[in-house]
């Protein structure tokens, strides 16, 4: 059973498109915490969908990363989109010191990458998403053994 938190954390998660919202509602739906209306198609209205009164749009605004569970022990899922081309891309996770624990390099526009963190210590992360050598995204992650 997911406490408050973690509940909270999951709503924030399930306003995410794709395979990380889909995740985080069936999460939300298995502990019977999930408040969630279908989105709808109104003809009359042209191309605009609706759900819970929120506007959806099929074109993605802005650069997303999220990472979950968070605070994580054994693993945790990275999960982003960018809405422009790159070149070259790097996923850094680094220490609270600026020490690198880890790094790859990304290939797509948007992915979920899932992180190992065996033999990490307990403590907090800083997730760094780089695209042609400039930062675009940054996340922070709590790491608890």
């Amino acid at each position: 059973m997911l406490n408050n938190v973690q509940i909270a954390n999951l709503h924030d998660f399930a306003e995410m498109r794709y395979p990380v919202g889909a995740r985080a509602m069936a999460l939300l739906n298995l502990n019977n915490a999930l408040d969630y209306n279908e989105p709808l198609f109104v003809p009359e209205e042209g191309d605009k969908s609706y759900s819970g009164g929120k506007k959806l749009s099929s074109v993605q605004e802005d650069n997303l990363l999220g990472l979950f569970p968070n605070p994580s022990s054994d693993y945790f899922t990275v999960d982003y989109s960018l809405r422009e081309a790159f070149n070259s891309g790097l996923l850094v996770i680094m220490d609270v010191n600026g020490k690198t624990i880890y790094q790859t390099v990304i290939n797509y526009d948007r992915d979920q990458l899932i992180i190992a963190t065996d033999g990490w210590p307990s403590g907090n992360y800083n997730c760094v998403l780089l695209t042609d050598d400039k930062t675009m995204l940054s996340e922070k992650i709590t790491i608890i053994k």
